[in-house]
Formats: structure tokens, C-alpha cells, sequence
């Protein structure tokens, strides 16, 4: 008898462990916009600093989510350019029109906001976009796996890709490569 119920214990967790995971993958997909066809997380690391499972007005996060962009999509947006971007449907990454995967204003890289070129210690100005200044604006940064920080910064201080950003983060595509990145903090 101990056995049967420590399986269905075991199976308990199982599915349980399953459906976050799941859910988790699902909550990082709606960050895209659900017309760039993205199916896949690449790279995934998130910080959060306050209350877990339940975020507090002034907690923290910091994060960077990369996906692989489909090969056809990818073609798309190479051959249109920003138009691709101007007429996207309005919906999220899962399909609602929630402000998760909304974007407004695509615009071409370089990218030139000040998240991305402000020193956050000093406000001096540096020569070129990075990860780094843009993760460390509110004092909250997390190391990044070195390649996908390469793979972001040479998107957003080159020419070839596109970005914009949401409510709560920046999403760049980068068509040349098949990814497309979302980066946040707050």
C-alpha cells in the first residue's frame, strides 16, 4: 500500500512539475508577438528581487529571454524590412491583446534610446549600445551567457535588425541570425 501511494505521490509531482514548466514556457512565449511564429526559448535567464509567485508594486526583475526565429519568418522580414513590423497583427505572444507582446513603434537598429547608452551611475553617455548599461540601469543586473550577450549587443549597435519596445521590456529581432530577443527590467 506504502508503494501505490508513494507513485501516485511521485506521479502528483511529476505532473505538477510538467505544467509549470509548460505554463512557464507559455509565459515566456507571450512576450512575442504571436504573427513572428515563435515557438522556441533558446536561452532563458531571469532575476527576480521581492515576493515569489506574488510580485509587489517595487519589486525588481531582470531578464533575458532569447528565441529562435522560424526560417520563414526570418525571409519575411529580410525581404520587407520595418513594413513587416508596421503591420503586425495587434495580439500577444498568446494570441490576447494584453500588453505582454505588444509593441508599438518598431524601429531599425542601431538602437539609440537612452536605456541602452546612459551610464546608470554617472548619466555620461557611452559611444555604443550594450546589454550591460542596459541591464544595470536600476542597479539590478544578472551575468549573461557571454555569446548571447555578444549576439544582442552586436543587434542593437548594427545595422539589420529591428527592435521595440513593450510595456515592461525591449524586444529585438534579429532576422540575420533566426532569433529575436526580449530584455527587460524594471
Amino acid at each position: 500500500m506504502a508503494r501505490w501511494i508513494a507513485a501516485i505521490v511521485g506521479l502528483v509531482c511529476v505532473a505538477l512539475f510538467a505544467c509549470f514548466k509548460w505554463e512557464e514556457r507559455q509565459f515566456r512565449l507571450s512576450h512575442v508577438p504571436a504573427a513572428l511564429n515563435v515557438s522556441t526559448v533558446l536561452y532563458a535567464n531571469e532575476q527576480s528581487w521581492g515576493l515569489p509567485f506574488f510580485p509587489l508594486p517595487g519589486d525588481n526583475e531582470t531578464g533575458v529571454i532569447v528565441y529562435e526565429l522560424p526560417p520563414a519568418t526570418a525571409k519575411k522580414i529580410e525581404e520587407a524590412g520595418i513594413e513587416y513590423f508596421e503591420k503586425l497583427p495587434r495580439t500577444s505572444g498568446n494570441g490576447n491583446l494584453d500588453w505582454r507582446g505588444y509593441y508599438d513603434e518598431w524601429k531599425r537598429t542601431p538602437v539609440s534610446e537612452l536605456e541602452w547608452v546612459n551610464d546608470p551611475i554617472d548619466g555620461s553617455i557611452f559611444p555604443e549600445p550594450t546589454l550591460d548599461n542596459f541591464l544595470s540601469r536600476y542597479g539590478f543586473w544578472i551575468p549573461v551567457d557571454p555569446d548571447v550577450a555578444r549576439l544582442i549587443n552586436e543587434a542593437v549597435a548594427n545595422p539589420g535588425s529591428y527592435y521595440a519596445r513593450g510595456r515592461a521590456g525591449t524586444l529585438i529581432v534579429i532576422p540575420a541570425k533566426r532569433k529575436a530577443a526580449y530584455v527587460y527590467v524594471g
